[in-house]
């Protein structure tokens, strides 16, 4: 598991939340956690790895092609696409690829390879919604300190499934080091 700073925003790049904003407006941005799965000269988008919601996917939808997930927990993207579901799971599954290991959409297969045991239900996520940046925006609050970046592996992205928010936030920061690891323990202390 490893986490890299980086200097450029990329498609499979992680946008970490400013510890020092998000706390009155925007709040699900707050200590937020964003894998960007999309990002050209159109826009940004992205889905918050660290904000669930209390529902499961049984109760949302009762299509069978979500019944070999129906106990999976539902995660909360973002704040665009009301009726949106996302779905992220290991890239060998199927679908778009993302990055290496990572893939996303593929609902049949999903199911298809739950079924066979080729991986488990909790081995995906679903997420309701997604984060949205129009043309240029994304850099502009890069630059403007609103979200530090990160590179990330597969599997610092498709864990946390049972972690809480700020601690998915923190554990990231601390595996970036230096002056981010120290920024996630004033954060944490002041929890506390």
């Amino acid at each position: 598991m490893h986490v890299l700073t980086s200097k450029t925003t990329t498609q499979g790049c992680l946008l970490i939340a400013n510890p020092t904003l998000f706390s009155t407006s925007q709040t699900y941005f707050n200590k937020a956690v964003i894998f960007l799965y999309s990002h050209s000269s159109e826009g940004s988008a992205g889905l918050i790895l660290n904000r669930s919601t209390d529902k499961r996917l049984r109760d949302v939808t009762n299509s069978p092609q979500f019944d070999a997930f129906s106990e999976n927990l539902l995660w909360l993207g973002g704040d665009v696409g009301r009726t949106t579901i996302h779905l992220m799971h290991p890239e060998h599954i199927g679908g778009t690829r993302i990055v290496p290991g990572i893939g996303m959409g593929a609902f049949d297969e999903a199911r298809k390879a739950v079924r066979a045991g080729i991986v488990r239900p909790e081995d995906c996520r679903f997420f309701t919604r997604y984060a949205g940046w129009g043309p240029g925006q994304l850099a502009e609050e890069v630059n403007g300190g609103v979200w530090f970046l990160a590179a990330a592996s597969a599997s610092v992205i498709l864990e946390g499934q049972a972690q809480v928010q700020t601690q998915t936030w923190a554990d990231v920061l601390h595996l970036m080091g230096g002056e981010y690891s120290q920024m996630a323990d004033a954060a944490l202390r002041e929890q506390e």
